[in-house]
């Protein structure tokens, strides 16, 4: 009896590389890490097979030592498991399916309505403030000479109105003028569980914008450079908003060095832990980024990644799919790091199409090297802004240096 059948548990994923493999089962999340030689891989290839049938028929008898070796790996940390030839096995897939949602025809086109996959809407009203590009990274306000007028916010709401659509992000540059505000304010009001107002700190001296949308309902960031000069007007605020708000408000904080993430990192937990965000950003400090943002493999062996995202990790963006920026110029973004895809004056699915014909964020996943050569690659996080404005292709402590691909122009 010396045929038998090596079986993958539905759960359990294998990739390989030329020098390692890796078996991930997303049941039970074990992870192991194995080392690929000419029989390994040769059992490897017929595990995966060209069909992906996850099954092998295996001699006993004439087994070398390190397959023995392997088999043992995935038998004894329940990756798979033995049967006999004549037993009933039910094979399954270790294939690459299309995401959720997104159906095709034949031809590859989309066949379900195309504003389903529109989600998130992110508006940049636009006004004078602080000129940087953190507005590349996060929800930052972006410095500009003109502005989008209330009008043309309600025309275009008015135009894409969708049942789909579950957030609209708000960011505010200056005072915009009260009457534009107050204007476009009333006419939000009825989708106001969708909204999230982004406001810069220096505008909370102006209170009655704060006040304001809170008392109608409106959900409030404030954003903040993290600087420690800061860090005595911010207490002010937090005294002065707690007479209306007990909870206090929700601030981001941007921060680019140690100093600063330790400092708002404390203010955070001593004031609201529940609300308030350090968040890192990249200023030509990629010593600070790599210390917060990047990772090695070892961060990633805790990971709880699920049969479902490895999936959808490897059809489209989770960080970008679904959602559209709206600039100061009126022009509408997939990603604030790419090519426009047309005027706000356009219809939205022309603009919808044209992201999933161009890919420039909606299913940007990591095919691209040094990734595709990874076995860590569905494992890992997708791509995200920091990859973008660093120029990178990946958030890896071993690749620091290689070059990007995500440029355009």
């Amino acid at each position: 009896m010396a045929k038998q059948i090596l079986i993958l548990y539905p759960d359990t994923f294998i990739w390989i590389t030329p020098a390692k493999g890796l078996l991930y089962n997303t049941k039970k999340f074990t992870i192991k890490e194995f080392r690929i030689t000419r029989n390994v891989l040769s059992l490897c290839e017929r595990l995966m097979g060209n069909n992906r049938i996850r099954r092998v028929e295996i001699n006993t008898d004439t087994l070398f030592d390190d397959e023995k070796q392997f088999m043992k790996l995935i038998i004894s940390n329940k990756f798979g498991y033995i049967s006999l030839p004549e037993e009933n096995v039910r094979t399954v897939q270790n294939g690459h399916r299309p995401a959720p949602g997104l159906s095709q025809d034949k031809t590859g086109r989309n066949t379900r309505d195309i504003l389903r996959y529109f989600s998130d809407l992110t508006i940049y009203i636009g006004g004078e403030c602080e000129q940087t590009e953190f507005y590349k990274q996060t929800f930052y306000p972006y410095h500009s000479v003109s502005c989008l007028s209330a009008i043309d916010i309600i025309d275009f709401l008015n135009r894409i109105e969708t049942p789909y659509l579950r957030h609209i992000h708000i960011i505010l540059s200056d005072l915009y003028g009260k009457s534009n505000l107050s204007l476009l304010i009333s006419w939000l009001l009825h989708t106001r569980d969708l909204i999230t107002f982004y406001i810069p700190h220096s505008l909370t001296k102006k209170s009655f914008i704060y006040n304001t949308l809170k008392n109608l309902g409106f959900s409030v960031k404030i954003i903040c450079r993290g600087r420690e000069d800061t860090a005595r007007s911010i207490r002010e605020f937090i005294q002065l908003s707690r007479k209306y708000d007990r909870q206090g408000p929700d601030f981001h904080f941007l921060v680019t060095n140690n100093s600063e993430f330790k400092y708002f990192n404390l203010l955070v937990s001593d004031h609201f832990p529940s609300a308030g965000k350090v968040i890192p950003v990249y200023s030509h400090n990629l010593r600070f980024i790599k210390e917060k943002i990047f990772r090695n493999k070892s961060e990633l062996h805790p990971e709880k990644v699920t049969k479902r995202q490895i999936r959808i990790h490897q059809s489209l963006n989770p960080n970008f799919f679904g959602s559209l920026t709206l600039m100061p110029d009126k022009y509408i973004y997939s990603n604030v790091n790419c090519p426009p895809l047309g005027n706000m004056q356009e219809p939205i699915r022309e603009i919808i199409s044209r992201e999933l014909e161009n890919n420039y964020a909606w299913k940007l996943i990591r095919n691209a090297s040094p990734c595709c050569h990874c076995k860590y690659q569905w494992i890992c996080p997708p791509p995200n802004n920091y990859e973008f404005v660093i120029g990178k292709t990946d958030l890896c402590y071993e690749s620091a240096l290689t070059p990007g691909r995500y440029t355009y122009g």
